[in-house]
């Protein structure tokens, strides 16, 4: 039987000065995104992408891990870009492209990582393979003018992409930094289960 909330969905709720009470959020939606596919798990992770195309509005990073589009599994992942009228799209989507990937189980913004001026992506995918099964992986996609890159700029392998985190701090160069977590890094016994974070500078 197929469930009316099995597609997924987002809301963003506008928030509404109150003289007497500061700001709330409005009580309906002022937008909605939609999987449109069965069990995709869209909107199980959702972030802010901070300004991929430098126009001056936040914009949105939606996760949908279970997203089958050739591969079973492989997931996908989508941004809407920010506008007056809220966000707007989707105007760029990427793929894990490998059944079982699970591509966009977690999404952050990633800051400006190569300081160009626009904000940046990264994006998990905890059961990617390469070349070892299920090793994970996490990809960081550059903004620029016309919005985020086609091809992941940096890539990483080996238990990542559990989880995406935005920048914390700045690196010695000045160049705000992104990481991603590897969730059961067993590189000594002592070290066992003991998790990881890996810093993309």
């Amino acid at each position: 039987m197929r469930l009316p909330w099995s597609f997924g969905s987002v809301v963003v709720l506008a928030a509404a000065r109150l003289a007497a009470a500061g700001d709330i959020l409005e009580s309906a939606p002022s937008w909605i995104g939609e999987g449109d596919q069965e069990t995709a798990r869209y909107g199980d992770r959702v972030a802010c992408a901070g300004d991929v195309n430098g126009d001056g509005f936040a914009d949105v990073i939606v996760g949908a891990a279970s997203f089958d589009h050739g591969e079973e599994d492989e997931g996908r992942v989508f941004v809407y870009h920010g506008s007056p009228s809220g966000p707007t799209g989707p105007v760029w989507s990427a793929e894990g492209d490998q059944a079982g990937a699970w591509f966009g189980a977690s999404v952050a913004g990633a800051g400006d990582v190569n300081a160009d001026g626009f904000s940046d992506v990264i994006v998990g995918a905890p059961e990617f393979d390469a070349p070892y099964s299920s090793e994970g992986a996490a990809f960081v996609y550059h903004g620029s003018v016309a919005g985020l890159s086609a091809s992941p700029s940096w890539a990483a392998y080996g238990k990542l992409g559990a989880a995406a985190a935005p920048p914390r701090y700045r690196t010695g160069r000045g160049v705000r930094a992104a990481a991603a977590t590897r969730p059961s890094w067993t590189c000594s016994p002592t070290a066992r289960s003991r998790g990881e974070c890996s810093t993309c500078k």
